[in-house]
Formats: C-alpha cells, sequence, structure tokens
C-alpha cells in the first residue's frame, strides 16, 4: 500500500505519518488526546508492506510550515 501526499507549499512543509492507536485499550489519554505512533517523518510517501490485520486504522499526514499547518485522515481497511 502506498499512500502519498502532493506538496505545494513554499516554504517546504515538515510532514509527519501517523497511525492513531489503542493503549490499554483507550484511544485517547486523560487529556483528551488521541495516542498515536508516529510512522515516517519528512517523506511523501507512506509505504506499508506485508499489509497485515494490525496495520488497519486510521491514518493522518500532518504537514505544517511557518505559514500553517494542514492533516489529511485516511482509514484503511485489511481484510483476511
Amino acid at each position: 500500500i502506498k499512500i502519498s501526499l502532493l506538496q505545494k507549499r513554499d516554504p517546504p512543509a515538515h510532514i509527519q505519518w501517523l497511525k492513531h492507536i489503542e493503549v490499554n485499550g483507550s484511544k485517547e489519554g486523560e487529556d483528551g488526546l488521541p495516542y498515536i505512533k508516529v510512522l515516517k517523518i519528512n517523506v511523501n510517501i507512506l509505504q506499508l508492506k506485508n499489509v497485515s490485520l494490525e496495520d488497519a486504522g486510521k491514518y493522518t499526514c500532518l504537514a505544517g510550515n511557518s505559514i500553517g499547518f494542514s492533516h489529511h485522515t485516511a482509514w484503511l481497511t485489511v481484510f483476511e
């Protein structure tokens, strides 16, 4: 699976690919913020190889520079 970001920002954006995860059965911490795992930093393409059921879930691409931030989220569904 490849998910790509088409970057049209000047100055170039700092990019983070995130996966939303559960910790002890919860998707959010006590502060209300989601638990996330940073997968990649400063690459335009997130590539998942040998995808398994564990890879299913919510993914977010966060991009930002001195002008501002943007994010897009998608769900990956994996079938057996």
